[in-house]
């Protein structure tokens, strides 16, 4: 379901860089970021849905809450477009999830040369 996701998130940087570009209005580019912060938000429900129903190991539901991070990031840029809201909240709410890479890449280190390069990208 990870690769459903991530192709509607590249549909919407490619639609937002565009859009930046060609000065579209951003209540009109707030749209796709709400169908995909809403897919992203859905999809990674019933990932961790399907964890707590399957008797999960504990990474299971790590990796939904990091999706439920991504997909309130599109939300929050949607809702912020939508009713022209103060940036500094979203910019709170990022540091959050910038400061959240950090243990993501303590989990993702295997002990390997190659693991710890993936950690540190």
């Amino acid at each position: 379901m990870l690769g459903l996701v991530l192709f509607y998130v590249g549909a919407v940087l490619m639609s937002n860089g565009i859009c930046r570009l060609s000065r579209v209005e951003i209540k009109s580019a707030a749209i796709m970021n709400f169908f995909v912060g809403a897919l992203c938000v859905s999809v990674n429900c019933i990932y961790i849905a399907k964890a707590i129903f399957s008797d999960g190991e504990l990474s299971d539901f790590y990796i939904g809450a990091m999706g439920l991070l991504f997909g309130f990031t599109y939300l929050f840029i949607a809702l912020n477009a939508f009713f022209d809201l103060d940036q500094r909240a979203l910019a709170y709410f990022n540091l959050f999830v910038a400061l959240n890479t950090i243990p993501a890449a303590f989990l993702s280190y295997d002990h390997t040369i190659q693991g710890l390069v993936f950690s540190v990208i």
